[in-house]
């Protein structure tokens, strides 16, 4: 159900950017035929019927058409969408390494999904930036939960703000029922393939060189909850090498 809701969504894009011919008309008619098998799940429903997830729906997909280190020529170019699907996966993955339970699995993911959904306000404002100024870090932090509380939280059920909060508020600090600093581990190794792969088809740059042997400094003789993460960026440095 959910992927034929994101095709239609898709589709919808297209449609008003693109020429319709008897291939629209075709396509149109197989995705509406596919939903009507999904129209009696409760979620559908719920969805359907609320204008106000349906606008939460569509500026979480704005997070696709937002380039991840947009100042900078990558091939491949990441999506801030992308970019958090990896971190999420990567936070679950760890977190089932650890041994923890079900419901810090779960948390863990779903702040790794949401930790950087406040830049759909926001838009990707590049690290250099945030750390030229002292502070300016902590005032952007600050002027996204703002914009999260008039923009997104109206949209959204009462009962799910505890939850959006935790996973995009202080999403690296480790509470009793979240690591977060093992997100943050996932978040910069997902920083790290985004800037390996760049170099690795031979795209050349100073500021994605600096970025990996900063990333490296700073996880060398480290690891998070039982997780090497200086084996995995050898790992990735070695195969870079033998290629």
């Amino acid at each position: 159900a959910a992927h034929f809701y994101i095709t239609e969504w898709e589709f919808n894009i297209l449609s008003q950017s693109s020429h319709r011919n008897f291939l629209f008309e075709e396509i149109e008619q197989s995705i509406r035929q596919e939903q009507k098998k999904y129209r009696g799940l409760d979620s559908v429903k719920c969805l359907h019927d609320s204008k106000k997830l349906k606008d939460f729906v569509d500026i979480a997909g704005q997070l696709r058409f937002q380039q991840r280190w947009s100042h900078l020529y990558r091939i491949p170019r990441t999506s801030v969408l992308g970019h958090m699907l990896i971190v999420a996966v990567f936070s679950y993955v760890f977190s089932y390494k650890t041994g923890a339970s079900r419901e810090r699995r779960i948390n863990n993911y779903f702040t790794g999904l949401f930790h950087d959904f406040p830049e759909v306000l926001t838009r990707d404002i590049i690290n250099p930036v945030k750390k030229s100024v002292e502070g300016l870090d902590d005032l952007i932090k600050e002027y996204e939960i703002q914009e999260m509380e008039k923009k997104i939280y109206k949209l959204i059920p009462e009962e799910w703000h505890e939850d959006i909060r935790r996973y995009t508020e202080n999403e690296f600090s480790d509470t009793s029922i979240r690591d977060g600093s093992l997100v943050k581990g996932a978040d910069d190794l997902a920083a790290y393939i985004e800037a390996y792969l760049t170099l690795k088809n031979g795209i050349k740059n100073e500021s994605l060189t600096n970025a990996l042997e900063s990333l490296r400094d700073k996880y060398r003789n480290r690891e998070i909850m039982g997780i090497d993460f200086e084996k995995i960026y050898a790992g990735l440095d070695k195969e870079r090498e033998v290629q």
